[in-house]
């Protein structure tokens, strides 16, 4: 296994500021930070998951991915910082406040 490198480590810091509208809307709809955390956990997941299934599909159809991709450990260790980085951030965000 090979360790990421500060640039994609960045790109995964980045996900944190995106994850930031999400966090906002779910936590103010609903009263709850964890709602909040939740909704991110949704949109880095969707994402991720929709983008390793693209890299499977290549030329073939779409059907021919849809049950492919549905647990972190399937896709790339990137693709699984991607996730993991923002939800933890705004997991500690929402214990601490």
């Amino acid at each position: 296994m090979t360790w990421p490198t500060f640039d994609r480590f960045k790109s995964s810091l980045s996900h944190i500021l995106t994850g930031f509208v999400p966090f906002l809307i779910g936590s103010l709809l609903f009263g709850s930070l964890w709602v909040g955390v939740f909704a991110v956990l949704c949109v880095y997941w969707s994402r991720e998951k929709c983008q390793h299934q693209y890299k499977l599909k290549g030329s073939k159809p779409t059907y021919t991915v849809w049950n492919k991709g549905w647990l972190p450990f399937e896709w790339e260790f990137a693709s699984q910082l991607d996730l993991y980085v923002p939800v933890l951030f705004y997991s500690l965000v929402a214990l601490i406040f």
